[in-house]
Order: C-alpha cells, then sequence, then structure tokens
C-alpha cells in the first residue's frame, strides 16, 4: 500500500463503507461462532460487481483473516460490505 488508509471501523453487520471512486487496500475478518465472510462490492447497496471476499472457515471465535491487496483494487460506484456469520466482524481499509 501506498500512502494512508482510511478505516471503516469496526463492522459488526452489512454495511455501505464508502462512495464514488475508492481504493480499497485491505481487509480484515474477524470470524465469529461459526463460518464467516465479508465480500465487499463496487455499490452502495448490497449487490453489485464483487470485488473482494474474505472468509474463515474455522468455527473458532475470533479467527482472524488479513487480506492486503498488492495493487489496490479501484471501484467506482461506492465500498458494500456484506457480512455474514453470527458474531462476525469486519474493517476494510480503504481510499489513500
Amino acid at each position: 500500500m501506498s500512502g494512508s488508509s482510511r478505516s471503516s471501523g469496526l463492522l459488526a453487520a452489512s454495511a455501505l463503507v464508502a462512495t464514488g471512486r475508492q481504493r480499497i487496500n485491505a481487509i480484515t475478518l474477524v470470524g465469529g461462532a461459526a463460518a464467516s465472510s465479508v465480500i465487499l462490492s463496487d455499490n452502495t447497496v448490497t449487490g453489485g460487481l464483487v470485488v473482494g471476499i474474505a472468509s474463515s472457515a474455522s468455527v473458532t471465535a475470533g479467527e482472524t483473516v488479513h487480506i492486503v491487496f498488492e495493487r489496490p483494487v479501484i471501484v467506482e460506484n461506492g465500498i458494500y460490505a456484506t457480512l455474514a456469520g453470527v458474531g462476525a466482524n469486519c474493517v476494510v481499509f480503504y481510499g489513500g
């Protein structure tokens, strides 16, 4: 990553992260009580072009998956994070 990134803050539910043209630099997923995932879409609502996925098949609460994009992903419409899994959390690092 070059430059600084903004953080979505800790998300505990699906949410709009940012609007407009953005650069996704990294995703962190903290697994919940069962399989957990976060899907990032180039959109301001759920659906749209999928641009990133992080998942954890572990049932161990608190397992962390961190993905850093060596070449950041560019989105045109915004970043929407669809979070699944009981107790799952995620953070999206973008911009910069």
